[in-house]
């Protein structure tokens, strides 16, 4: 959701793109399964930019409460936690060529470290 209500404000995916720090293939695939889950095409992209269908305004109306109440929901268990580092929020996603030199290429955890909760999937 957070990648579509960026395409829509910054009228595009270079735009959000920039602002998210992911590809634009990434963010293209983060709103495929929006769209067919929707089944409704959100925004239209032409020379100008993108912009959003009546279907894509109505999501972003939506999206933008949920992302809010989503922000607020952390900010406040962050604080009774009374350390940020305490909450763990999402995911990372870190891809390795097969061909990668030691030490990542050959055991990812002696590099990243282990941690309760972690989960490395090589």
């Amino acid at each position: 959701m957070r990648a579509f209500v960026a395409v829509v404000e910054d009228g595009g995916l270079p735009a959000a793109v920039r602002r998210l720090h992911v590809s634009q293939s990434a963010l293209s695939q983060a709103m495929q399964p929006l769209e067919r889950q929707l089944g409704a095409r959100l925004p239209t992209r032409s020379r100008p930019g993108v912009r959003p269908t009546p279907a894509g305004q109505a999501l972003a109306r939506e999206a933008r409460s949920l992302i809010e109440h989503h922000d607020r929901a952390l900010a406040a268990v962050t604080s009774l936690a009374g350390n940020a580092a305490s909450v763990t929020v999402g995911q990372l996603r870190i891809g390795v060529p097969l061909t990668a030199p030691p030490p990542m290429g050959s055991r990812p955890h002696k590099v990243l470290g282990d941690a309760p909760g972690d989960y490395i999937h090589g």
